[in-house]
């Protein structure tokens, strides 16, 4: 018994053997047919490795052209102080480079000289042309998400209408490239009404009620032509040189939103929206009217008739379920205007509903003088020295150009160039 036990675990024992060494022997073959099998990894990171190398060096080769090109632009023969003196003209005015080579749909035309604000879809540069005498406000908005493209082609959709109101900033050129789109804009070198508020607290009540009328005119005229703003709040409201009110910033605007049309989205500053776009109901014009009531209230306070704090649910529950505060110290006109302004049901708002020029507050305005910019504006910004352009910064340290970079798509009816650049 014992014998036939010992010889059935000899042969399971042979089998387990066998058996191995037949698995070990189909591996072996397996291998000898694909040799290429084992380096495959390797391999793969190999030329992983090389194109990693190709990748920086065409980087360095790009850079290295843009800053040669940039190099031979900018060197001139310098004229002799004496030269320049009889000529009367600074080295601001002179023209850097041939006329014809600048061309204002490439951003290699541009001179650089520093950053005026930045957010997350890109920043704007104060930039200039050698042969433009004024700098302009060049906004870089970055190509990386698809969802941007429709607010990228509204924006200049909006702006090349600026030009029929001069309280709007006016537009110079658009144009792409395959990473970047970019927009040339006037430079409002007064600053923003934000910057203002915050030097000053808050404004007398004659300035409140000269720049009230400016913004009346500006908004009235983008809701005649169908355009809600959607984001109005002091740092998107500017100054000109002379102290004229610019807004700016459309890149939240929406379209052909005419009469009792309504449209749906929550969208803007929070502190700045309307109840009905919280609530993300339907709405139309009237949410820009409460957002010009927050804005008339900073200006004659300094505060939101409203929560200001960080805490977006507080927000929320006061513009929702509380009525506004104002100041004491705030004339019957000014509070009745604002009540009516900031009236929870957008079609009992006014701006909306009834005519807001013949409001008591602005019973003092000349409309027709307002809109033709002939009455003498309250605030006078200093006057900006030119920037400097003897020190240009090229247009790829400026974008941050990288050659790998796969994110692309094109821009619709996006390029433009003003009659006024066309000369």
């Amino acid at each position: 018994m014992d014998s036939t036990i010992n010889m059935i675990k000899q042969i399971r024992s042979q089998l387990e053997e066998d058996s191995r060494m037949e698995t070990h022997e189909r591996v072996k073959r397996k291998r000898e047919q694909s040799p290429e099998t084992n380096n495959k990894r390797p391999h793969q990171k190999t030329e992983r490795a090389r194109e990693r190398r190709r990748r920086k060096r065409e980087r360095r080769r790009q850079r290295l052209l843009y800053e040669k090109k940039e190099e031979q632009r900018w060197k001139r023969p310098r004229s002799s102080d004496r030269d320049e003196a009889e000529e009367g003209e600074s080295a601001w005015k002179r023209p850097h480079m041939d006329e014809e080579r600048c061309d204002p749909l490439d951003i290699s035309s541009y001179n650089f000289h520093h950053e005026l604000g930045n957010g997350s879809f890109g920043n704007v540069m104060l930039a200039s042309l050698p042969n433009r005498k004024k700098p302009v406000a060049l906004k870089i908005l970055k190509k990386e998400n698809i969802k941007l493209k429709e607010r990228y082609e509204t924006e200049v959709k909006v702006m090349k209408l600026a030009w029929k109101c001069p309280f709007l900033c006016n537009i110079h050129a658009a144009f792409q490239t395959q990473l970047h789109a970019f927009i040339v804009m006037e430079y409002a070198s007064g600053g923003s009404l934000q910057d203002l508020l915050n030097n000053r607290g808050y404004l007398d009540m004659d300035s409140v009620l000269y720049y009230a009328a400016e913004m009346v005119c500006g908004l009235q005229f983008l809701h005649s032509e169908g355009i809600i703003h959607r984001d109005f709040k002091p740092e998107n409201i500017l100054f000109s040189n002379k102290g004229h009110i610019k807004i700016a910033d459309f890149g939240l605007a929406a379209e052909n939103v005419f009469g009792n049309k309504t449209i749906s989205g929550s969208i803007g500053t929070l502190h700045n929206m309307a109840p009905e776009m919280i609530q993300c109901q339907i709405y139309n014009s009237a949410v820009d009217w409460w957002a010009f009531g927050i804005v008339l209230s900073k200006m004659a306070t300094g505060r939101s008739p409203f929560y200001e704090g960080r805490k977006a649910e507080k927000c929320i529950h006061f513009i929702l379920n509380c009525q506004p505060s104002y100041s004491e110290q705030l004339s019957t006109e000014l509070q009745d205007l604002l009540e009516k302004l900031l009236k929870k049901k957008p079609y009992q708002r006014l701006g909306f509903k009834g005519d807001i020029r013949i409001h008591p507050f602005f019973k003092s305005i000349n409309w027709i003088k307002v809109e033709r910019q002939n009455v003498e504006p309250p605030f006078q910004p200093e006057p900006q020295p030119n920037p400097d352009v003897s020190i240009p910064a090229s247009a790829l340290e400026v974008l941050n150009i990288d050659t790998a970079s796969t994110h692309s798509y094109s821009l619709q009816d996006f390029t433009y160039l003003s009659p006024s650049w066309q000369a």
